[in-house]
Order: structure tokens, then sequence, then C-alpha cells
């Protein structure tokens, strides 16, 4: 970065480096898509492809892919795959360390999306879809997974309309060997865009994004949550416990180090125990953004990617949105670096390989087409892994 004031502020304090940067291709320009690594690979998923003038246009996907692209961690094309249906925000988990699983999505805002979902066996290459995966046709549907089940938490379904719609509490799962079922437990309440994440074996689902009448102002219309759900049994009855963030959060950052949840909202981080305790820290001043806005918000929520978080060692790193900057949280010292990506991601994906992450896709918000973007900028971390012992190391 080159703020002057915000480096006087640290000069003195902290040790400053230079983030190595590389770039690789998707086989396609495209916003909206799923990621996530399995084996060493990078996997992204779907997505749509066109753009427009429209001010809406960020929220509807008229054109889609259907592509799956396989990358290594120096951004090389190894091999695509495809999809049963092209579409966009395709809910992207690994189910073990041999299978990629791809829920929901679609196209449009404004049309009824997905129940399909395909599991590729990276191992085999062979992919099997399921039409009716989904008890309902969803988009915004978090993952995580737990043994040999992934859990498929909430989502928005659309009727017909944007208001026609509703946010669901229900949780699908599916489980390597058995198929798809529907869990007997629900979330507290319906939403989309909420994190999901797993501590100590029970899933959490932290803030979100829900159409609800007692809730939200004006009535009967769409705001951010708040809630904190914990299933301490996941795999059987759900063993619901429910607390909430300081402030709602949607389209969080979401990670895991060690033993403890890292949520990144709008002003706040929230570290998360499996207990259920919260601690809430404030986010730097160049993370901060107005909450409640569904293109505002923090630098976090403001690049609305799915799941928006990747571990490496002690770093807990999140793409931030516009400008895009890749912010690492150091959990050992509790300090924030950052680092400058080549061009903007909004809508896109992040995930971990190695000692890299890897940004992909999405588009500029700022600019007047919403094109976007095949870029995958890399940024290595080989150099920076942190551990108890180390100085704070801040990337620009």
């Amino acid at each position: 970065m080159h703020t002057s004031s915000w480096l006087g502020a640290l000069r003195g304090v902290l040790v400053m480096v230079v983030l190595r940067l590389s770039t690789g291709q998707l086989s396609q320009a495209r916003r909206n898509l799923g990621a996530v690594s399995v084996g060493g690979f990078a996997y992204f998923v779907g997505g749509c492809t066109n753009q427009g003038t429209d001010p809406d246009t960020q929220f509807i996907c008229d054109d889609a892919s259907d592509a799956i692209d396989k990358l290594d961690s120096n951004g090389k094309l190894v091999h695509s795959y495809t999809l049963s249906s092209a579409k966009g925000w395709v809910s992207t988990c690994a189910a073990g360390d041999s299978r990629v699983v791809m829920a929901g999505g679609g196209k449009k805002g404004t049309l009824p999306h997905s129940r399909s979902a395909d599991v590729l066996d990276v191992r085999t290459g062979s992919i099997s879809t399921d039409a009716t995966a989904l008890s309902a046709g969803a988009w915004g549907v978090p993952c995580a997974t737990i043994a040999n089940s992934t859990f498929f938490l909430g989502g928005k379904v659309t009727i017909s309309g944007y208001d026609n719609a509703y946010t669901s509490p229900v949780i699908n799962i599916y489980t390597a060997g058995a198929g798809w079922q529907v869990a007997p437990y629900t979330l507290s309440r319906g939403r989309e865009s909420a994190a999901a994440l797993v501590l100590g074996g029970k899933l959490v689902s932290a803030g979100g994004w829900c159409k609800n009448a007692t809730l939200c102002e004006p009535k009967s219309k769409y705001c951010g949550d708040d809630s904190v759900d914990i299933f301490s049994a996941p795999l059987s009855t759900g063993g619901l416990k429910t607390s909430h963030l300081k402030s709602p959060a949607y389209d969080a950052g979401v990670a895991v180090v060690g033993d403890r949840g890292y949520i990144v909202g709008d002003s706040a981080l929230y570290i998360i125990a499996s207990s259920g305790d919260i601690k809430t820290e404030p986010l730097p001043a160049d993370m901060q953004g107005p909450g409640g806005a569904i293109t505002g918000g923090g630098a976090i929520p403001r690049s609305h990617i799915p799941q928006n978080g990747a571990v490496v060692g002690k770093m807990a790193c999140f793409c931030g949105s516009s400008p895009c900057v890749l912010y690492c949280y150091n959990t050992a010292s509790s300090k924030w670096a950052r680092s400058n990506c080549s061009t903007e991601h909004a809508g896109g994906s992040i995930v971990a390989v190695g000692n890299k992450v890897m940004v992909g896709g999405g588009f500029d918000p700022k600019s007047a087409t919403f094109m976007p973007t095949a870029v995958v900028d890399i940024f290595d971390l080989s150099e920076h892994i942190v551990t108890k012992a180390d100085p704070v190391v801040v990337v620009v």
C-alpha cells in the first residue's frame, strides 16, 4: 500500500516485505463462480460470463459457464471438466480428499434456481449428477464438510421475481456413498450467503442475508443477519445452540485456523471457539465500511465472494474490494497484512493451494459493464509462513 500516514503509523513496529505475486488464467472470463482446493489443485467452478450496462447486471446471470477448471498452484490450466448445466453461484466444497461437490446456483436473479448437484471424483475424473439433490433450488448456499458428509446451509429460494422468494433454513447433506438427504434439523432462521465452518467437529453457521418480516425494515424485505448457529451433533440430531454477532454480517470472510473460526464483517473481526464463545475485535480502518448495504459494506463483504477465506500456516487470508486487496490476519500475533491484487476480483473466488492463495475471476465493480475477468492472482506466502516466534509480516 502507498498511504504514507498508514506506513508512518507502522514504521518501526512491523517488518515490511514484498509478497510475490504471479498470475494464471481461467479457461473463460467469469464471475460469481465457486472454488475449492483438493489434492494440491484448485478447482474453479461455473460462473457468469455476461456483461452489460444495466445497474443490476452484477446480480444476474443471463450467460453462464459450465466449466470446471483444474489449475495447479502456478496457475496452469491442467484440465477442464464440464458441469451438467451452466450456472453461476455454484456452492462448491471438498468432500474428503478425492471429491468436489458442486450444488445449487443458476441463472438470473428472478427465476427459480437449480436443485441439481454434480460430484467430481478427482482420482478418476468421473462426474455423477443428481438432478434433485437439494430439497429446493437455491443460491447463496454455503457448505462445509465433516467426515464423509458435506452440509449445504439454507440459501435463497426464488419462486418468481425478487420479492416472491424466501431465505431457507433447510440443511441438505451429501454423504459419500449414500447420496443426498435433508437434515432432521434446521438453521435457527432462514438465510443465504452465511459463513459455514467446522470447529471441533461442530457445524457452525454465522451471519447471512435474510428475508424476515419481523427482523427486517421495511417489513417483509431483506436485511443482514447476526445469528451464530452451532450444531454440536451435526451427524445426528443437530444439537443447536444459537448466539449472536455484535452486528449483522453478510458475505463475511470465513476461515478456520487451529481450533478457532475467524469471521470478518463490515467493522469487526469475530473469533469463534467451538464452545460458542465469541471474541470481537475492531477491524483496521481501511477494512471497515457501512453495514446493511447490498453493494457497500466493509472491504471483505463488499467483494461478495462466497466462503471468502483461505488459510496458509497461521495466516487467514481474505479478499477485499474495491480496490482489490488480499488481507491476511496473523492469528499468532493478531496483526493484519495487506497485498494489492493485479486486477479487481469482486464476485470472484478464493482458495489456498499449498503455501499460495489464489484469487480468480470476478469483475471490477467500478466499471460501466461489469466485464468479468479470467485472471487468477497467485500470492506466494512461502517465505512468510508464521509461527508464534515469527515477526509480524506486512505485505505491500
